[in-house]
Order: C-alpha cells, then structure tokens, then sequence
C-alpha cells in the first residue's frame, strides 16, 4: 500500500498529463495467493497495447532509479 500510494500520482502525472496516452489509468495493489504485487491498467485510444507496456516499463525503470533520491525521510 504503501509503494501504491507513493507511485499512483507520479504515474498519473507522466503518462496521463505529460503524455497524454489514456483516458483511464490505475495503479493497484494485489494478493494473490498471498503473492503481492502492483497492477497497472492503462486504457487508451490512440496509442496501440505494445507501446503501452513499454511506456508503462520506462516509467517503472526511471521511477525507481529515482525513488531512492526523492524519498527522503521526512517524505516517508
């Protein structure tokens, strides 16, 4: 929960504002079997699935490159 809450509003600002990909988009925890992981959903109309997934994994690279420098503690 804690990744999810830190993680859904930069993931919206890149791919919604910034890039304008989609007009829904979402990013969620989920328990599997008691395997968490986080979802992504992006829907889109003008930009075809392959190039969703790569966007959505550039975004996933450069977010945690990032995070260690931009989560100080008093963000934490």
């Amino acid at each position: 929960m804690l990744l999810v809450n830190y993680i859904k509003e930069p993931f919206f600002d890149k791919l919604r504002t910034e890039k304008q990909l989609a007009y829904y988009l979402r990013a969620y925890p989920k328990n599997t079997r008691g395997i968490l992981s986080l979802c992504f959903i992006l829907i889109s109309s003008n930009t075809d699935p392959r190039a969703i997934s790569n966007y959505i994994a550039e975004f996933c690279t450069t977010f945690l490159q990032n995070a260690e420098n931009d989560l100080t503690a008093d963000k934490f």
